[in-house]
């Protein structure tokens, strides 16, 4: 994992299930396709490790995944096929911005040579919390802040208490100029210290 920095402003990472039963190392990767919000298009790959892909270059913003295209590598000579996806995700600097999707692989024998197949799932929050926990042990990760749609909450805004007091209350009093506007004033206002208080009831 690379250290924040003006080349590295973001951490997109991709969680990934690679069960292997054939002879052969991975045989496939998979490219990824994005478009931020601002009509730029990209992509990021993904190489089935059983493991976490970290995509460092991305700009922060928002984007979609318009869909994944799976490639031949090692020994593989199977051709490219293209998959439909629309998934979203926003990328904030300076933070770790993990995947609500996984991909799972499975590769095993068939014939003299392999077989494959793939799917896009959701992850779950113990998968979140586990693939958290194995980005902890790295040197770098204490540099980033951490950020999971599903984990996110709103500070709520501290209310301010007007002061029943102030020359403000008390000028509205003055405005309506009336003994209940008055009382009411004194009946808010407590504070036998208070000027306005004092030139109320002198009033």
């Amino acid at each position: 994992m690379p250290k924040p920095s003006i080349k590295y402003k973001t951490i997109l990472v991709v969680k990934d299930e690679f069960f292997n039963s054939s002879s052969y190392p991975v045989q496939v990767k998979f490219k990824f396709n994005i478009k931020s919000a601002n009509g730029l298009n990209g992509d990021f790959w993904v190489t089935p490790t059983n493991g976490n892909a970290i995509i460092s270059r991305l700009e922060p913003g928002n984007y979609t995944i318009n869909g994944y295209s799976s490639r031949p590598v090692a020994t593989s000579t199977g051709g490219v096929r293209t998959h439909n996806l629309n998934l979203k995700f926003e990328l904030k600097r300076n933070q770790i911005t993990l995947l609500k999707k996984k991909l799972i692989y499975r590769q095993e024998a068939y014939r003299n040579g392999w077989k494959s197949n793939w799917s896009i799932k959701n992850i779950s929050s113990t998968e979140k919390r586990e693939v958290i926990n194995l980005l902890k042990k790295d040197e770098n990760f204490s540099l980033w802040r951490i950020y999971t749609p599903s984990t996110t909450t709103v500070k709520k805004t501290k209310k301010v208490q007007k002061n029943p007091c102030d020359y403000s209350s008390f000028s509205k009093a003055g405005a309506l100029n009336t003994v209940d506007s008055y009382k009411t004033f004194l009946r808010n206002c407590r504070d036998k210290r208070s000027y306005n208080r004092i030139w109320c009831l002198s009033y």
